[in-house]
């Protein structure tokens, strides 16, 4: 679909007038209003919205695969701005229930200013919510910041997360290992599963008491959850027809036990699904309570499945059963396994072949937070590469839910090599060439694979440089680049390439011993039609007895480049890199002016061990420098910190010094006594260097040389580790 042109048009129709209906106020102006509960203050962005005119702008807004045009809105983003959307509805309920509870709306949108921006927003009676999935950045959520309804917060940072606890057990999984590894992509195919969402009595008082309030924020829930699987898997689940009968107002009259036995709840809840609601009526089935700190699927891939597949709850410690804590983190954490993905942390290991984040790893099915070896406080709103593969590979054996075809392909990913043979102890960087034949702005993942073992698990799990087997590198979220550093650039800069110990800031580790390595990249192109995923993988060895591969200059005790020289030799300690089995011919060498963040190709020369170039015409006196060398046709690289300065240097003897025939029809011979490599530079009046050669000497230098010069005046620089001597020369 064709978007870009026809959203131009609605544009310039005038849609930006919509736009002041947000205006940005302080956390002071806002103060006297109440504050609605909430997890505590962060890094955020408050906004005051004129709703009315919201909802006549919403009132004919075309349906997500319709082939239609979308309307264009503003939504306020985390640096405090307006950020134009084009949207379209997206609706988390049957048409049925749609009709019922009209006033409770949600949508999808793309934005216009950032390409890679993924809006998923909700609306109802008490407010909106709404998340923005971006490239490069941490998503944004937004929900009501005031009771009334009037205030809306912006915020990209999570608080610290309660004593949760996921009690599914994988003996139960139905699901296909991870070690399945046949399905790659998405199939063109979007899948809609009808949701028996039910609610406990105790979290619709938690919400007002009615079951319009209840729906309203079952709905922004299943908004902010729908968006990570429609990204990452192509999939959403919308809200069956009569829901709204399993939302009970009354604790002490609906089916299921108080929170503190809440391990009775698979089972009620499924016994309920069953004998009131109807198998045939819907193809999962989860349950959202108020309390109790706890989160259970039932069992894992079970959806579709009679027996089980309506057995799963999620319930928070905090008694907060909304916002991006409790429906990234824990909602769509045991819905991931009812459909089927099982845990990703390798703190513990549960055999299916998917424990691929050391740590408790940090994506939606790790456990982020709470485990006595956390990666990071919370979880990241996407799932790895062996989550999406479990769940397609369990998916395509079932039976129920719609699956509609769309036009929208997946990326395609091209790998130069599917191994690579490196030393030990030296960074690398992989790369991929993706595109998109939709042109979809891409984000992209690059992931270890290795599964943890027995021997890897509680404190083990930790990257270290020792480990042989499961994960040394922590998952980062998606990105618009196409490479990765391992570790990341800033950690090879500072050289910090190895990390042992008890505390593991980082999360990266190079190995010190052989061991292979199996990497994937997952590009997403985030299309609202459906989007699509494709991943590709490679094996990598590092070697034992090769490396590590480390540059040597400068090699000073300065670790000083010099600026007042013409040439400076570049380092290296080869460390067995030049023969087998890693056989590297060619290095490639770069230099930075600006702290890593740029580098500048000086070559590409043997393998040898040194290499010598002219310094750059753009040197320029740095605290922060840094050479750079990587090998060609392989992926390992090596980074050298440097400083300038410069030689204390002496004129060379002009009395020593001698040009002739001076003038010259531009052959002549130039003597000089001086030892060491000598450097010969001819500048014509403009500053330009016309003419270079280097030679050795040892102490009488004596060279012919032969040019083609125009007439005119030049200067002849000859330099040398011993100093300089500049002459005049006449071109007749």
């Amino acid at each position: 679909m064709n978007k870009i042109t026809i959203s131009l048009a609605i544009i310039l129709a005038g849609t930006y007038t919509f736009g002041q209906n947000w205006k940005s106020v302080s956390e002071a102006e806002a103060y006297p209003s109440a504050k609605r509960e909430y997890q505590d203050k962060r890094n955020q962005k408050i906004f005051t919205l004129d709703r009315k005119t919201l909802d006549q702008k919403l009132t004919n807004v075309a349906q997500r695969h319709s082939d239609q045009v979308g309307i264009v809105i503003t939504m306020p983003n985390i640096n405090g701005n307006l950020e134009r959307f084009e949207i379209w509805e997206a609706s988390n309920f049957s048409e049925k229930l749609q009709t019922k509870f009209s006033n409770i709306r949600s949508y999808v949108g793309k934005s216009l200013e950032d390409p890679s921006a993924y809006l998923r927003f909700s609306t109802g009676p008490s407010g909106i919510s709404s998340t923005i999935f971006r490239a490069n950045e941490k998503s944004e959520y937004l929900e009501t910041y005031s009771t009334d309804g009037k205030y809306f917060e912006v915020h990209n940072e999570k608080s610290a997360k309660d004593d949760f606890a996921c009690l599914t057990e994988n003996e139960h999984a139905a699901a296909q290992s991870g070690e399945n590894i046949d399905a790659k992509h998405s199939d063109q195919k979007f899948r809609t599963y009808r949701l028996a969402l039910s609610v406990t009595g105790e979290y619709t008082q938690y919400f007002g008491g009615t079951v319009e309030k209840a729906l309203e924020a079952m709905n922004n829930t299943m908004t902010r959850v729908n968006g990570v699987f429609e990204k990452d898997m192509a999939l959403n689940f919308v809200l069956a027809d009569n829901v709204e009968s399993l939302i009970f107002l009354d604790p002490t009259t609906d089916p299921y036990s108080n929170s503190s036995s809440m391990n009775s709840w698979n089972s009620e809840l499924q016994k309920h699904l069953t004998t009131t609601f109807g198998s045939e009526n819907y193809d999962i089935g989860h349950l959202f309570g108020d309390a109790g700190g706890g989160g259970n699927a039932g069992c894992i891939g079970c959806i579709c499945n009679d027996a089980n597949k309506g057995s799963g709850f999620t319930s928070p410690a905090d008694r907060k059963p909304f916002g991006d804590k409790f429906d990234i983190d824990y909602v769509a954490h045991e819905i991931g396994h009812q459909i089927g993905a099982n845990h990703t942390f390798s703190n513990n290991i549960e055999g299916t072949g998917v424990n691929v984040e050391p740590g408790g790893g940090s994506t939606i099915m790790g456990y982020a937070g709470i485990t006595s070896y956390n990666v990071q406080a919370n979880s990241d709103d996407y799932f790895t590469y062996r989550s999406i593969l479990q769940v397609q590979n369990n998916l395509k054996n079932k039976t129920c839910g719609i699956e509609k075809p769309i036009l929208n392909t997946p990326p395609k990913i091209e790998l130069e090599k599917s191994l690579y043979r490196i030393p030990v102890g030296t960074a690398f960087k992989l790369d991929a060439k993706i595109t998109d034949a939709e042109n979809d702005v891409l984000m992209n993942t690059w992931e270890q694979n290795n599964s943890g073992t027995s021997a890897t698990t509680a404190a083990n799990s930790r990257v270290k440089e020792t480990k042989t087997a499961g994960p040394n590198f922590r998952s980062f979220s998606p990105v618009e680049e196409t490479y990765r550093y391992f570790p990341k650039l800033s950690f090879i800069l500072s050289n910090r390439l190895l990390h042992a110990g008890t505390g593991n800031v980082v999360w990266e580790s190079l190995t010190s011993v052989a061991r292979n390595y199996d990497f994937t990249i997952t590009s997403r192109d985030s299309n609202t039609e459906g989007p699509q995923t494709q991943s590709a993988t490679v094996k990598v060895m590092a070697v034992d007895g090769v490396g590590p591969f480390v540059v040597n200059t400068p090699n000073n005790t300065e670790n000083q480049l010099l600026l007042n020289v013409s040439n400076f030799d570049v380092t290296w300690d080869v460390a067995n890199t030049n023969i087998a089995p890693i056989n590297t011919e060619k290095v490639k060498i770069s230099i930075s002016w600006d702290g890593g963040e740029t580098f500048e190709e000086l070559g590409t020369v043997d393998n040898t061990g040194t290499a010598n170039f002219p310094l750059p015409t753009n040197a320029k006196d740095v605290t922060n420098g840094y050479i750079m060398i990587e090998a060609v046709d392989n992926i390992y690289l090596a980074v050298k910190k440097f400083s300038t300065g410069m030689l204390a240097t002496k004129e060379l003897d002009a009395k020593k010094s001698l040009i002739y025939p001076n003038p010259s029809n531009g052959n002549f011979t130039i003597e000089q006594k001086v030892s060491g490599k000598v450097n010969i530079e001819i500048i014509d009046l403009n500053g330009r260097t016309v003419y270079t050669s280097s030679e050795n000497a040892s102490g009488n230098f004596k060279k012919q040389i032969e040019t083609k010069l125009p007439a005119g005046v030049y200067v002849v620089k000859v330099s040398s580790n011993e100093g300089q001597s500049t002459s005049k020369l006449i071109i007749k």
